[in-house]
């Protein structure tokens, strides 16, 4: 994505409308957004936070031009994959399996689980339905460091996007899951045909 935006030229003005999750604000928008700026400063950009749920029905209802979404979307979207997310199991370093070198589900199965609020769930719910597990759930909660603490404190374990955990306390381990599990970050829209032109060259498109 951030070559992409290198990339752009030619555009004067216009505004772009974008929904965002919160993974995707704090750890690419940043630096998009500074380039995008610096090579077209008349082009407003706006931004609007919230989980997979939220930016999708922006997109349906015309709120925003695109999104970053969790791939597959609810909705009939068109769409840009952009990078493979691995799901990674966390834990307390006091919990039993804390020295283990990968997690199965059937290890974890019995565990209270503590995970992100609905809306925001939808990876792990697929991956849980696709390896016959059906969790305990603890607490629910919509901040992921809020969720890192209260497994860092032994509230039980979670599991979480590998972008969200790039700095976690000493106190929690961050272990692999068995088999292959991500999730698929992407951009969507109703039809990047119809985008307005500001929007189709803030995407290279």
């Amino acid at each position: 994505m951030v070559q992409e935006i290198a990339n752009i030229n030619g555009l004067e003005i216009g505004t772009v409308r974008i929904g965002t999750i919160s993974s995707v604000s704090i750890h690419w928008l940043p630096e998009i957004m500074k380039m995008f700026n610096e090579d077209h400063p008349s082009i407003e950009v706006q931004l609007l936070e919230g989980d997979y749920d939220d930016v999708e029905q922006w997109i349906s209802t015309g709120l925003v031009d695109f999104g970053f979404v969790s791939l597959p979307t609810s909705q009939h979207f068109k769409v840009i994959p952009l990078i493979k997310d691995r799901m990674l199991c966390i834990l307390s370093n006091k919990h039993p399996l804390a020295e283990q070198n990968e997690i199965s589900f059937e290890m974890i199965k019995e565990e209270p689980l503590i995970k992100s609020k609905k809306g925001s769930d939808n990876d792990l719910k697929r991956i849980l339905k696709e390896n016959n597990v059906t969790p305990t759930i603890k607490f629910e909660l919509s901040d992921d460091q809020a969720i890192i603490s209260m497994v860092g404190n032994g509230m039980g374990i979670s599991i979480l996007p590998e972008m969200v955990l790039h700095r976690v306390p000493p106190n929690v381990r961050t272990l692999k899951l068995e088999g292959e599990n991500y999730r698929t970050i992407g951009i969507a829209a109703t039809s990047f045909k119809t985008l307005a032109p500001a929007t189709k060259s803030s995407l290279n498109i």
